[in-house]
């Protein structure tokens, strides 16, 4: 997966002005009142809004664990280098 994530994927962005491929899904969970996010396959970014709306590539980075706020909603989502979108998970 590692391989697949950080290299192989990544070279489908660029071949022939990229390919369109499944970009996989954030996973969310609360972890000692923080929420934590992960992917399928390493080397993705992503990305995530706390007020409700959907990430863009102007939203915030995840680069690790946040506080949650239970007043919030917070949607996380990939985003590749070529703008294809994955699929909102909502916290």
């Amino acid at each position: 997966m590692q391989k697949l994530g950080n290299d192989e994927l990544k070279k489908l962005d660029i071949l022939n002005k990229g390919y369109h491929y499944r970009v996989p899904a954030v996973g969310v969970k609360l972890i000692d009142g923080k929420l934590t996010a992960n992917t399928d396959y390493p080397g993705f970014k992503i990305y995530y809004s706390e007020d409700n709306t959907e990430p863009t590539l102007k939203s915030k980075e995840y680069k690790g664990a946040i506080p949650f706020n239970s007043k919030s909603t917070y949607k996380f989502r990939v985003i590749t280098p070529i703008g294809d979108l994955g699929i909102v998970s909502t916290y």
